[in-house]
């Protein structure tokens, strides 16, 4: 069993996590006009797409680590009042605000196309919130894990991580598939969290290998969107995705142990209002990109786009902290049931 001691590694790993997701929902740029800013595009997707799996497994992992607190009633009821009550907020202001940006003709957003109450279930007014109903099941049946703790001990355990490679996961829509994807991965950093230790070990020992795998699937990943240029990602890319996203924890998790203290207070800033960055972010930017295009296509040569819009989820983060902290000063504790935080 590993000391129950606040773990700034994983709390500066959720910070890189927020960071992953920011930017691949928010580094755009205009329509494509040449081949160099497709091949920006494509860095993107090969560099941060996909990194809800480093979410999931955060989820996971801190769910066994702190069972020495766990009461069943007060885990529902936590996840009622700071995630289920800041998502419904947020999905039904975000639905109003494109709804009447729409009706004005001043936004075309096609997702409030839907009904709200399909919204809610589905969190398909914007592409990031369906996290959100998604991972409520997942958190409805993880007690199990706490009750009959044997589970984690089947010798067919590791079979289990193995599905996330049959490349399932359905984009953005909740589906079998998509559980089949990443079920097992809040199951690993469950497996992580329990055998912790011994992981690190293990990871130190094969960093070289991790950092090879890393880089092997990531030129893989390019070249198939150099091939495929679609714009969907096949399972063969879900796949190498897993296998991209494992190896980086591999190697991050080791590097960050040995961080005991808060020493990096800007990234202490982001992990701790990471729940409320990721509620508010890709709205926040949304709105804001049309005045960013506009000015890049006026003043700025197209070869500089791809470097110039890298810094722009960076700016949210910034505008998000800022208003997180005015939300809390005015608020106090009632902002965990509007933004989580």
């Amino acid at each position: 069993m590993v000391e129950k001691t606040f773990l700034w590694s994983m709390h500066y790993f959720r910070a890189f996590a927020i960071i992953n997701i920011v930017i691949v929902h928010l580094w755009r740029i205009p329509i494509e006009t040449n081949e160099e800013i497709g091949i920006q595009e494509i860095i993107r997707e090969v560099l941060f797409h996909n990194s809800t799996i480093y979410f999931i497994f955060i989820s996971g992992f801190l769910f066994i680590y702190l069972k020495n607190k766990f009461q069943l009633d007060k885990f529902y009821i936590n996840k009622l009042r700071f995630i289920i009550s800041p998502y419904l907020f947020n999905i039904i202001t975000f639905w109003i605000i494109f709804y009447y940006l729409d009706l004005l003709g001043l936004y075309s957003y096609q997702s409030i196309k839907t009904n709200l109450v399909s919204s809610i279930f589905n969190g398909s007014v914007t592409p990031h919130l369906w996290y959100i109903p998604f991972i409520t099941l997942i958190f409805l049946t993880t007690p199990i894990f706490i009750f009959k703790p044997q589970i984690l001990n089947n010798k067919f355990l590791p079979v289990l991580f193995l599905l996330p490679l049959l490349g399932t996961r359905t984009g953005t829509e909740i589906t079998i598939g998509q559980y089949i994807y990443f079920y097992p991965i809040y199951i690993l950093g469950i497996f992580v969290a329990m055998n912790f230790k011994i992981v690190l070990i293990r990871l130190n020992k094969y960093k070289a290998l991790l950092f090879s795998i890393v880089v092997i699937s990531s030129i893989i990943l390019f070249i198939t969107y150099i091939i495929y240029q679609n714009g969907e990602i096949s399972q063969i890319q879900n796949s190498l995705y897993y296998i991209q996203k494992l190896a980086i924890i591999g190697i991050i998790l080791p590097s960050l142990e040995k961080i005991t203290t808060n020493s990096y207070k800007i990234l202490d800033q982001i992990a701790s209002m990471s729940f409320a960055i990721y509620f508010i972010h890709y709205t926040l930017g949304r709105l804001q990109q049309p005045f960013l295009f506009k000015y890049l296509n006026n003043y700025i040569p197209p070869e500089f786009w791809g470097a110039m819009t890298f810094l722009f989820p960076f700016l949210i983060i910034i505008e998000c902290i800022i208003i997180i902290k005015a939300i809390k000063k005015i608020l106090g504790f009632k902002s965990k049931y509007i933004i989580g935080y």
